[in-house]
């Protein structure tokens, strides 16, 4: 079956909802909503698209709110998404073998895609392979350089090895980047707002915590 803008407008829609459920703690729905995206995906027929990236693809991902009225994404690029969120779901379980899956079967789908690799990353770290998380932060960064969470991550990693010099620009940048975005609707601008404050605090207290007399 031939794509068509019908399918990708169904799915980009259950897609919203999906991120909707998720921002709201429904993971189960949000689950759901991402297989039943996926259901159409397949049924409109991956195979026959490219995973070419499109300009502002970086729009819909997981380390920001998600944007109201993102469309034109292709049918790939629909299903990468999906992947991508069940893989931070099952992340969410510490079902760490299915979130690698579905995060590297996002990649496949759309190489371009930085969240997924980013949050690949995100796996890496939690299985202690700190320096292929590295590698795959700045791959992401590569693909997206305003990827907030892969440069706060990033930090989070120099950290955890004890590079405070690479560590603490990193953690600013992430928060620089937290308070600047400016999201579309009050509730997202919000959240965005409480984000960067935390981040700031984490940074502040780390600076803290190094610079203290011992």
């Amino acid at each position: 079956m031939e794509p068509t803008s019908e399918h990708s407008s169904q799915a980009e829609d259950l897609l919203r909802q999906a991120e909707a459920a998720y921002r709201k703690g429904e993971s189960e729905r949000a689950e759901e909503l991402c297989r039943q995206v996926l259901a159409i995906c397949q049924n409109a027929g991956l195979d026959q698209e490219s995973a070419a990236p499109r300009e502002g693809d970086h729009l819909i991902q997981d380390a920001v709110p998600f944007v109201d009225g993102v469309s034109g994404l292709t049918i790939r690029q629909v299903a990468a998404r999906a992947e991508s969120r069940l893989g931070v779901l099952a992340a969410g379980r510490k079902d760490w073998g299915a979130a690698r899956q579905h995060l590297e079967t996002a990649i496949g789908l759309d190489p371009k895609y930085a969240p997924a690799v980013a949050n690949l990353g995100n796996i890496e770290r939690e299985e202690g392979h700190l320096e292929k998380a590295i590698e795959r932060y700045r791959q992401a960064l590569d693909l997206d350089p305003e990827l907030a969470m892969a440069y706060h991550n990033l930090g989070v990693v120099y950290r955890q090895q004890g590079d405070y010099q690479r560590a603490i620009p990193l953690l600013k940048k992430a928060a620089r980047m937290a308070a600047q975005q400016q999201p579309g609707h009050r509730e997202a601008r919000t959240g965005n707002r409480l984000t960067a404050w935390i981040l700031v605090i984490v940074v502040l207290a780390l600076i803290w915590a190094i610079m203290r007399p011992r």
